[in-house]
């Protein structure tokens, strides 16, 4: 009578600094979403490895500091390729 199977798939979350973050693409593979909150700046290597990431289905999700001292950094590591 209409039994639905349930999938559960774990979640797991990693907090690291910036600069702890891959300058390859490829060492982002299986991570489903990447959050960058704060005023702390992606270095060219690290935004190009994001940009190629984010072209293969990885999702990026950018929460821009609420200091506009520290605002324009972060746009400006990732303005070559985000629409910001």
């Amino acid at each position: 009578t209409g039994t639905q199977a349930r999938v559960t798939e774990a979640v797991h979350i990693a907090e690291v600094e910036i600069d702890q973050l891959p300058i390859d693409a490829i060492d982002f593979d299986g991570v489903s979403l990447v959050v960058l909150s704060g005023s702390r700046v992606a270095s060219p290597d690290q935004s190009q490895a994001l940009r190629d990431w984010t072209s293969r289905g990885g999702h990026l999700l950018l929460s821009l500091p609420a200091q506009p001292e520290g605002l324009r950094a972060v746009i400006d590591s990732f303005s070559e390729w985000l629409p910001l």
